[in-house]
């Protein structure tokens, strides 16, 4: 009993080594229970940082779940510090500006999204938060 606890223990702190990983916290505690401990802190160890920008977008959405706006709209802003010519994270700030009632922001948000390459039409007609402008 003792020693699946010690078991169990260690799989959370070596998850923990996975959390800015592509493989994530999860990742790396399924393969550590499953596997070994051992094995899931090799995995987590070898596997790829997160690029940061991802990060920044992940905390956004999260953000914007939790209806956290000014959150989410300054991750996307230090997203679009690392990449300015991202036509997604510019939707997104689109996106965030116009739920909070900024209307001026977000259409020159829109816009500078379609000049950058964003082309899912059929996705700026029907998103919700886009409904304010």
């Amino acid at each position: 009993m003792i020693y699946g606890f010690f078991y169990l223990i260690a799989c959370l702190v070596i998850a923990s080594t996975g959390i800015n990983k592509k493989i994530g916290y999860f990742g790396t505690l399924i393969i550590s229970l499953l596997l070994s401990p051992v094995i899931g802190l090799i995995v987590a160890l070898v596997s790829k940082e997160k690029n940061p920008v991802e990060r920044f977008r992940e905390i956004a959405i999260k953000s914007k779940n939790k209806q956290d706006y000014i959150i989410a709209i300054r991750n996307i802003q230090k997203a679009l510090s690392i990449e300015p010519s991202n036509p997604k994270l510019v939707y997104d700030l689109a996106c965030y500006y116009s739920v909070i009632g900024n209307k001026v922001d977000a259409i020159n948000a829109l816009i500078r999204a379609v000049e950058l390459g964003y082309s899912n039409f059929p996705q700026i007609d029907c998103d919700p938060d886009l409904s304010n402008i």
